[in-house]
């Protein structure tokens, strides 16, 4: 099976988005912009398909508290 060929995707952002991504890289610790927005992606992706199955998606505090995350998308 040949590997599928890669696409270039390009976008425009403005100084506040490169900033944010900046600052997720850092939490990944990635070294491209690329590599953090596939992770980013792949994240977006895995809460959409949880919600579309009817899941919900929670954070809990270190006390335990549960907060359920409201998806806008």
């Amino acid at each position: 099976m040949e590997p599928k060929a890669r696409k270039r995707l390009q976008i425009d952002a403005s100084p506040e988005l490169i900033e944010e991504i900046e600052k997720l890289s850092k939490s990944l610790d990635t070294t491209t912009n690329a590599e953090t927005v596939r992770r980013a992606f792949r994240i977006a992706l895995w809460m959409v398909r949880e919600r579309a199955a009817g899941n919900d998606i929670v954070s809990i505090d270190k006390d335990g508290n549960t907060t359920r995350l409201v998806l806008l998308f």
